[in-house]
């Protein structure tokens, strides 16, 4: 039986710790106040009081080079510097090519099943 790890948040820094759960064989469970994962790249008209969200316009300033997973680069056809949409759209795309899933048990709390990861 695999050691269960909570991970706090599923923004960028909480997918990057998922993934490495998963990597060393490990349980992420995966606390997310929100709906989505994608932290401050998931878009919304609907903020909620203390939540925050990129603006509809925002572009990342850092390279999909410097961005990327190294084992899931992002496709060369897409733009070094992506909109905030490709941003979010890749961290869902990376949890589909690992063959993970979220699934929502409660409300805010999305379980990523480490038998689902390997």
């Amino acid at each position: 039986m695999s050691k269960r790890v909570a991970v706090i948040g599923g923004g960028c820094s909480g997918l990057a710790a998922i993934k490495c759960c998963v990597d060393e064989r490990l349980e992420p469970v995966c606390f997310e106040r929100t709906d989505e994962v994608g932290g401050l790249w998931h878009y919304t008209d609907n903020v909620r009081n203390g939540q925050a969200c990129v603006m509809r316009s925002t572009v990342i300033n850092t390279s999909k080079e410097m961005t990327c997973f190294s084992d899931y680069p992002i496709p060369k056809e897409l733009p070094s510097y992506m909109h905030n949409l490709r941003c979010y759209s890749i961290s869902r795309t990376t949890l589909s090519i690992s063959s993970c899933t979220i699934t929502s048990s409660t409300k805010h709390r999305h379980v990523i099943p480490v038998s689902d990861c390997m």
